[in-house]
């Protein structure tokens, strides 16, 4: 298990045992090369993308223990994990780049996070895989009020991204959205 108990950077590779997060990690690559966490991400910490230019963060397995908050500032961050073990207890706040969801290896179903907020960037279905089939997002479940000014969209015809509120806090998104389906508008404002 990779332990990051006050602040770590990550350069490029990838890492596929457990990662526990209670402090800062943050993603930071010079050489354009992205960064692979292959293993099951835990802990209360941050995980942080604000790379400039076009290395990725790529996570892919069970992200059920991880009530922390993923921040994407910059570039391309892949929020994988395996059908059922979204990071439902966390928080994604998007302030720029793309953040790309999914599991791994399975054709659509329901990608859930606790709370979404942020100041600009895009999400959607992740894109890189041959599976035709798309996501619905689920947001709220940590009943926080919190407004998103970036875009929700589909990822091309193959891949829609419809969305769900869940939870009784506000969530308040003022982009300019362009995905398939509002599933559910419970505590929604536009």
């Amino acid at each position: 298990t990779l332990t990051i108990a006050g602040n770590g950077v990550l350069g490029n590779g990838a890492y596929v045992g457990a990662v526990a997060v209670s402090g800062v990690l943050n993603f930071s690559s010079a050489n354009l090369i992205g960064q692979n966490l292959l293993g099951p991400i835990a802990g209360a910490g941050v995980i942080s993308h604000n790379s400039a230019g076009s290395p990725w963060l790529y996570m892919t397995n069970s992200m059920t223990a991880f009530t922390g908050r993923f921040i994407s500032a910059a570039s391309t961050m892949y929020i994988g994990c395996v059908p059922g073990a979204s990071p439902t207890g966390a928080t994604l706040q998007v302030d720029g780049g793309i953040v790309y969801i999914g599991h791994n290896g399975a054709a659509g179903g329901t990608w859930a996070i606790g709370s979404l907020s942020g100041t600009g960037g895009t999400i959607m279905p992740n894109a890189n895989t041959g599976i035709a089939a798309g996501y619905v997002l689920q947001a709220g479940a940590l009943n926080s009020n919190t407004t998103y000014s970036g875009i929700l969209r589909d990822s091309g015809a193959t891949k829609p991204l419809s969305f769900t509120k869940v939870g009784s806090g506000t969530l308040t998104m003022t982009g300019t959205n362009s995905y398939s389906d509002c599933v559910d508008i419970f505590h929604l404002a536009f």
